[in-house]
């Protein structure tokens, strides 16, 4: 086809005068690599996982409020895998991304109003309100609430999947 032009877009393969075998050209980039498979815990696992962290960290968590921490947990790994809470998706990751890294905000919190009550008398620990805004699915706000029964925790979060997730395990 001697002078034949292609119109812009189409391939720049050169016409051979056969039909075409429908064949694409291979792609250059490799395989895609395979996904490691996601470890998903029961609460009874995530429960069996909270005391050396626990001992560690210097929290002192009753065995309720432990279970509640457990249930919360299950409910949002769960909850994670339909609707996309957090990116984090896999149990030990879970456990040290999210739950270890919010109890580890308790040993402060709880100097802090320590201090806050010795300085003040009258203020005592009754009253005290804490925000967690943006709290996705209600990290730190629903494990310190947990923890914490003291203070009034309020999550906020502008997402509205992520605010039901919080309703729903409160």
């Amino acid at each position: 086809m001697k002078g034949y032009k292609r119109p812009l877009g189409h391939s720049s393969f050169p016409l051979t005068g056969k039909a075409s075998s429908g064949a694409r050209p291979q792609s250059r980039q490799g395989p895609k690599p395979m996904q490691p498979r996601l470890v998903a815990w029961s609460e009874a696992e995530w429960l069996a996982a909270l005391p050396p962290v626990l001992a560690t960290l210097g929290v002192p968590l009753d065995e309720a409020q432990q279970q509640r921490c457990a249930a919360y947990m299950g409910m949002l790994a769960h909850w994670n895998t339909t609707y996309n809470l957090t990116a984090v998706r896999d149990a030990p990751e879970m456990f040290t991304h999210h739950l270890s890294d919010c109890l580890a905000v308790l040993p402060p919190l709880a100097r802090h109003l320590a201090e806050r009550a010795a300085g003040d008398a009258s203020a005592g620990v009754d009253g005290v309100r804490l925000l967690d805004v943006g709290s996705g699915g209600g990290l730190p706000g629903v494990l310190l609430a947990i923890a914490r029964p003291d203070v009034q925790v309020t999550c906020v979060d502008t997402v509205g999947k992520k605010a039901a997730f919080i309703r729903q395990v409160a």
